[in-house]
């Protein structure tokens, strides 16, 4: 009985032990303004997230491997890294960074807009960041910003993780002054000088050490007592989920919460230096909060774990934070706030060839909801408009819109062509092709599938076991039977290097026999029938050798 109540002591004083490095946090995210000694800007080195380098205290965990059932918890940061420094060539593409996050946008059916009305605005969006970060000598951001503008109708912007900074039309028309521009791309750029991006990799390190740690404590606890270590491992295992939850659930998002309040007050401090009206920070947050409101109510009655999970804070403690930030710091320059800068906004998104290109998105919104009222014919006169009269307008979101029209007019070879014009334009999305391959497919055009597919795979860092299964099979469709064969001999070929590449051999292997028997018109065919035409006798290509030999039947 004494060992048991030993053993309840030790445990209760370790889980305290443990807890503490997550004191913290409280429940709630507060403010931080009061905590900032000074500017912002001043402090921005010590608050900075660490480059993602490794370090002996990085080696050391590393170093630690759980084993069994908890080998899945692990987590190693030299491999993290270097997974991300991989994902910057990615796949096949120009080994550009920021060309593959175009990618990974198109995926997710986000392009960017492009012509020469969306030029001007990148441009102009590019002078409004320059002039910020000339007038701040602590600014580094590399790589440098690239802009895009997106075809979305909400207030709002996001910096991705290699300085892809883009920015909806819905903000654009939204925004009153250039002030406020600035404030947008201020505390956006403010998330990659803090270096907020590498914050979940440096969490997950600290989730791990906590982890170890829980675990050297339940080993600790057993040499101690005498404690089964089988038993020890299992009590140890139900401290582990509550607080790996903690860690995961709502420390990395208090972490998050926090990196907003950051990267609000520096983006004051940013606009100040730039000679821009402060305030604007202000009514970049009132904005931005008002079209994504907290509902604590409904927060509270979903548990508490889920009133964290939200990386944002509420609009009301940013808009208390920046508020009494700008109190704090800037009262006796208050005099000298500077006017709004509402002309050469105006200027240069609401005329000329700026407006041109808005201009086009109203269209095509009022062409949406046409659509969406099943008025066909004013649906396709607005479509029409924000093509602006050119017959081969790539611009995804309208051809993709222009298709539904055309389908629900009953015009297929119409509508199929919108498709075909956006898939060779420069910023087609993913979409696009998923809806095109289908139509192919529905009406047998296999050839044109075949093209279709290799040209994705070349815009797309689509996976290579997707991308050679289904060659494969618009292959043996289109009764291209060499080259479906060449594809699984391509397959064959990395059979031996990994788990993965094995899994892409069997997953060719029955893409192409499903092919074989859909095209033969058989739904159960056998080992020995699957070549019909030419090879009745042959066995389904499971070697090399079977498939070189199977290539020059055919030769």
């Amino acid at each position: 009985m004494e060992k048991i109540k030993q053993f309840k002591t030790l445990l209760g004083a370790g889980l305290c032990l443990v807890s503490l490095s997550a004191c913290q946090t409280t429940g709630q995210t507060n403010p931080i303004y009061d905590k900032i000694p000074g500017k912002m800007q001043a402090s921005v080195k010590e608050r900075q997230n660490p480059e993602l380098e490794e370090n002996f205290l990085t080696k050391f965990l590393d170093g630690i491997d759980f084993k069994g059932d908890l080998a899945k918890k692990d987590y190693k940061f030299s491999k993290d890294v270097k997974a991300l420094k991989q994902k910057e060539k990615s796949l096949g593409l120009t080994g550009n960074r920021q060309d593959f996050e175009k990618a990974v946008l198109r995926l997710h059916d986000e392009s960017s807009l492009v012509g020469p009305g969306y030029d001007y605005l990148k441009k102009y969006i590019n002078r409004v960041a320059n002039k910020l970060l000339q007038h701040y000598s602590e600014a580094h951001i590399d790589p440098p910003v690239t802009f895009l503008i997106t075809d979305k109708n909400y207030y709002t912007a996001r910096m991705s993780t290699f300085n892809l900074l883009t920015l909806p039309t819905g903000t654009l028309l939204n925004i009153a002054s250039e002030d406020e521009l600035a404030a947008i791309l201020a505390h956006e750029m403010s998330h990659s000088i803090f270096r907020h991006m590498n914050s979940e990799v440096w969490e997950k390190l600290a989730a791990k050490g906590v982890r170890s740690g829980l675990y050297t404590l339940g080993a600790l606890i057993s040499n101690k007592l005498g404690v089964d270590a089988t038993a020890t491992g299992i009590v140890t295992s139900l401290i582990d989920d509550p607080v790996s939850d903690y860690y995961t659930n709502v420390l990395a998002y208090e972490h998050k919460r926090e990196d907003e309040l950051e990267a609000d007050l520096l983006a004051v401090d940013m606009l100040y230096n730039a000679g821009y009206n402060w305030n604007s920070v202000l009514t970049y947050i009132k904005k931005v909060s008002a079209q994504t409101p907290h509902n604590e109510a409904e927060e509270t009655a979903k548990g508490w774990f889920r009133s964290y999970a939200f990386s944002h804070p509420s609009g009301k403690v940013r808009y208390q934070n920046a508020k009494y930030y700008i109190q704090k710091e800037y009262r006796r320059e208050i005099v000298n706030l500077p006017r709004l800068k509402t002309d050469a906004y105006q200027r240069h998104v609401f005329q000329g060839v700026g407006f041109k290109a808005i201009e086009r998105r109203l269209y095509f919104n009022q062409a949406r909801l046409a659509f969406e009222k099943k008025d066909l014919k004013t649906a396709e006169q607005k479509i029409r408009l924000s093509l602006r009269g050119k017959v081969n307008d790539p611009d995804s979101t309208i051809r993709l819109l222009f298709y539904k029209i055309r389908k629900a007019q009953g015009k297929n070879n119409k509508a199929i062509k919108n498709l075909e014009i956006a898939a060779n334009g420069p910023e087609p999305t993913y979409e696009v092709f998923d809806i095109l391959l289908r139509e192919y497919e529905n009406i047998k055009m296999w050839d044109k599938a075949i093209v279709a597919h290799k040209l994705a795979k070349r815009k797309f860092p689509i996976s290579e076991t997707s991308y050679m299964a289904t060659l494969i099979k618009y292959q043996v469709m289109a009764r291209k039977d060499k080259d479906a064969l060449y594809t699984l001999q391509a397959c064959e070929n990395n059979r031996q290097n990994t788990k993965e590449n094995k899994r892409m051999f069997h997953t060719c292997q029955f893409s192409f026999n499903d092919a074989m028997a859909e095209r033969e018109g058989r739904k159960n065919m056998t080992a020995s029938e699957t070549y019909k035409n030419g090879f009745t006798s042959s066995r389904i290509p499971g070697s090399a050798t079977k498939l070189s030999f199977l290539i020059a039947q055919l030769n």
